[in-house]
This record gives structure tokens, C-alpha cells and sequence, in this order.
């Protein structure tokens, strides 16, 4: 939480670019971006730890099959993000793949101190959670329901 907050109240301070994007919508592309890494750091963190125990690699192979298949509408929702706001097809991708490097980056020295990095998962997890909940209640519902009616945002968000 102190993450984002301290993220925004920059943003609102500065003139920030991203592309094409100027103003208000470079920053919360910015910003969505950013909570989209950060959550990145805890399931690289969650994928290194889950091979460690009796069943590692069973454990490890699953979690790192459910981060990837997760991964597909965490990338499209940071497409999503830029494309509408006038960043290009392939510069949004491009960001897709960035805020999702965390990943590998985190998952491979958690493997190899699990003992170490085991104690962090829960706060990881946690913090993931987090960032997304925060995501979508404070920037994706707001902007849902200045495009679609209410009922029809609700019905989504329910499902």
C-alpha cells in the first residue's frame, strides 16, 4: 500500500511521458504497470519456493504452470492499459513482457535459498493480493463504468 501510494502522490507531482501517453493517462498506465511488477516479485517468489519440500518438483511444476497460464490476462490487462490510452500494439506487448521479468528474475535465487526466502512467501503473497485488489477497485472498476453500463460491470465482476 505504501507502494502505491507513494507511487501516485509522485506521479501527480511530475509531467510523466510513456510513449504516446501524456498527462493523466501516462500516469495511471504508469502506475499499472507498476503495481502489475511489483505483484510480479511475489509469484516469481511463490514459483522458486514451491519447488523446495518432499514433493518440490510436483508442487513446482504445478505452481509454475498456474503463474504462466495466469500470466496470459495479467499481460493482456497491461496491454489493455496502454493500447486504448495511444500506445502502439507492439510497445504495449513490449510492456507486457517487462512487467512480467520480475518473475524469472525472483523464482530462480528462491529456489536456491528456498530456506532462506521460504519465511517471505506469505508477505509476498500477501502484497500481491494487495496490489491487485487495490488495481482493480481504485483504477479498472472506475474506468468500467465510464464505458459500460453498471449492471453489466457488476454482472463481470462478479463472475
Amino acid at each position: 500500500l505504501g507502494f502505491i501510494i507513494s507511487s501516485q502522490r509522485w506521479l501527480e507531482g511530475h509531467e510523466v511521458e510513456m510513449g504516446d501517453l501524456k498527462g493523466l493517462s501516462a500516469r495511471k498506465a504508469i502506475l499499472v504497470i507498476g503495481i502489475m511488477t511489483l505483484h510480479s516479485f511475489s509469484e516469481g517468489l511463490g514459483v522458486g519456493v514451491s519447488y523446495g519440500g518432499d514433493n518440490g518438483m510436483q508442487q513446482g511444476v504445478f505452481m509454475t504452470l498456474a503463474i504462466g497460464l495466469h500470466n496470459i490476462p495479467e499481460g493482456l490487462a497491461v496491454a489493455l492499459v496502454s493500447v486504448p490510452r495511444g500506445e502502439s500494439p507492439s510497445r504495449a506487448c513490449a510492456w507486457a513482457i517487462l512487467s512480467s521479468l520480475p518473475q524469472p528474475l525472483v523464482a530462480v535465487p528462491s529456489f536456491y535459498f528456498v530456506e532462506l526466502f521460504s519465511f517471505l512467501l506469505p508477505i509476498g503473497l500477501g502484497c500481491a493480493a494487495g496490489t491487485m485488489l487495490w488495481m482493480v477497485v481504485a483504477e479498472l472498476l472506475p474506468d468500467a463504468l465510464k464505458e459500460a453500463p453498471s449492471e453489466l460491470v457488476g454482472l463481470v465482476t462478479t463472475v
